[in-house]
């Protein structure tokens, strides 16, 4: 649970706009994997919403621990299955990238995903019990082997989001035209600091 009224506000505003934005892409209409795909950022937007504003245990985690597992081995399986393509490209949404560059440019994106299903593991899984809050760890209570991890994850979100924030200017300043959707990018963008906003307390409180 979040208790800075600010950062609650922010972290709401952030989840609702990528709830907001995947819901609407889970409803047009694309091949089941791309829904798929939508559909389960849109829960782990709720997810985030929901931790930052209840107690850990206020919520199931088991059923939580298993869908993002699950959403994981998904992403981890769209990543590998075409390895180098976008989300878009004829072999996931049949709207065939404008170019190799682009292509290049996005072969980064599944891996992402990979990412925030595993970070959604790792918070789940040091949530603490009833009577604290999703960001009163400390380095100690966590131990070592979760902290590594938890380490690395979030380097692996900055990375993420900081490739989001270089499509998105790389999208607006090019004048050759893209399949993305509006606002994809930055929909990846907001996603990735909103995690990071939800992780790393995690680690440095």
């Amino acid at each position: 649970m979040v208790t800075d009224p600010l950062a609650l506000v922010l972290l709401s505003a952030l989840f609702a706009l990528t709830g907001g934005w995947f819901a609407v892409q889970t409803l047009r209409p694309s091949r089941w994997p791309e829904r798929l795909d939508h559909g389960l950022h849109l829960l782990m937007s709720l997810a985030m919403l929901t931790m930052a504003w209840t107690h850990g245990s206020s919520v199931p985690v088991w059923p939580q621990l298993v869908l993002f597992a699950l959403s994981s081995l998904w992403f981890l399986g769209r990543a590998l299955w075409s390895p180098g393509q976008p989300l878009w490209s004829p072999g996931r949404t049949g709207h065939a990238a404008t170019s190799a560059t682009e292509d290049a440019s996005v072969a980064w994106l599944p891996w992402f995903h990979v990412v925030m299903t595993l970070a959604m593991v790792w918070m789940l899984a040091v949530e603490p019990p009833e009577g604290g809050s999703a960001h009163d760890h400390t380095a100690a209570r966590l131990g070592l082997v979760p902290e590594l991890t938890g380490l690395g994850l979030v380097a692996l979100l900055l990375a993420g989001t900081a490739l989001s924030v270089s499509a998105a200017v790389h999208a607006r300043a090019s004048r050759a035209p893209h399949h993305r959707p509006g606002g994809f990018d930055v929909s990846h963008t907001v996603m990735g600091v909103g995690m990071l906003a939800m992780t790393a307390p995690a680690l440095l409180g």
